[in-house]
């Protein structure tokens, strides 16, 4: 299934081929061994734990499922110390690992992947810390594509914005990114990244309407079958993708384009905000105006005027007009 950050959760059909490809192709990337131990804190019932799982064993190495959620976090950083995992995957548990736990060492990790979210230079910054033998891998996976983008990182001294980069297309696929009309977008444009391989999903479970809308015939974008992902991203002159957020994420305000992600990384750049999340509110008169949520370190954040000094020099229509402050952002279980 789907995680339904696009509307409700859909199933999404597989062939033994497409899933044995996204491991194989995880595996390799990664140069995973029967030598490896990879600890797993997801679920099955979605792509990211899949290859996680399914990459390590069709090369002979072993996975440890970890259920978070009922062992809990004390429960966790004994049970690394016992089964000492050579890979570690997994977004949500991770960062409760480094963020809360900054002084936990995990020297034996050689390998720390995560994704499926925002990744912030702070997340890298303390998954190095924890784990400072292994590589951090940062970048795009989708269900019904496998793996799509990939950075590693051994350090952060070349991230040079708050948010960072999705990285490069995966070896065997070819990513565009495309305008409203379907063409080419230039250089530094926002356009949607779509897909192109031979082993793409085979669809949605019982939704022909939108498998025909996502899906697309070999011919439309290149000799290769293509997915619509529905994330939208710019290329960075280096050839690396920047996420901007997903298409429903882009609003408009006073007729211009605003994507919530950019303004979300610009908060994140003030000292002291912890988390942040900018949304639109719709008004009477159909116009809609940016609100910001935030999370901060009440220490360390400097005060509203560090907000406004922020956006100084940002075309209004991209100024939130209000600011709330938190103390932690709702989350779904």
């Amino acid at each position: 299934y789907t995680s339904g950050s696009t509307g409700l959760p859909k199933g999404v059909l597989q062939s033994h081929a497409s899933c044995f490809a996204q491991a194989v192709r995880y595996a390799s990337y990664y140069r995973v061994s029967d030598a490896d131990r990879l600890a797993c804190f997801g679920s099955l019932a979605w792509a990211g734990p899949f290859w996680d799982i399914f990459g390590p064993l069709c090369l002979g190495g072993s996975t440890g499922p970890f259920d978070f959620r009922q062992q809990g976090m004390e429960r966790l950083l004994q049970w690394l110390q016992e089964t000492a995992p050579t890979l570690v995957a997994g977004l949500a548990a991770t960062r409760q690992i480094v963020h809360r736990n900054p002084k936990a060492r995990f020297p034996w990790v050689r390998l720390v992947h995560i994704g499926g979210d925002t990744i912030y230079r702070r997340d890298v910054a303390a998954c190095l810390r924890v784990f400072p033998n292994a590589m951090t891998s940062v970048g795009l996976g989708i269900s019904e594509a496998g793996r799509v983008t990939e950075l590693l990182l051994d350090s952060t001294e070349n991230l040079d914005r708050e948010v960072v980069p999705l990285g490069f297309p995966m070896p065997g696929l070819q990513v565009k990114l495309l305008s409203e009309a379907g063409n080419d977008v230039a250089l530094g444009q926002v356009g949607e990244i779509a897909v192109l391989s031979p082993q793409l999903a085979a669809g949605y479970w019982r939704r022909p309407d939108l498998t025909a809308a996502k899906f697309l015939p070999a011919g439309r974008f290149g000799q290769e079958p293509a997915y619509l992902t529905g994330d939208l991203a710019r290329q960075n002159p280096d050839g690396s993708l920047q996420h901007v957020g997903r298409k429903h994420h882009m609003v408009k305000i006073r007729g211009y384009q605003v994507y919530t992600n950019e303004i979300d990384a610009l908060l994140h750049e003030v000292d002291g905000v912890r988390e942040a999340c900018v949304t639109a509110h719709s008004l009477h008169d159909g116009t809609q105006r940016l609100a910001a949520y935030l999370v901060v370190d009440r220490q360390a954040f400097p005060g509203v005027g560090a907000l406004h000094a922020q956006f100084a020099g940002v075309p209004r229509h991209m100024v939130p007009q209000s600011y709330a402050f938190l103390d932690t952002l709702p989350r779904t279980p």
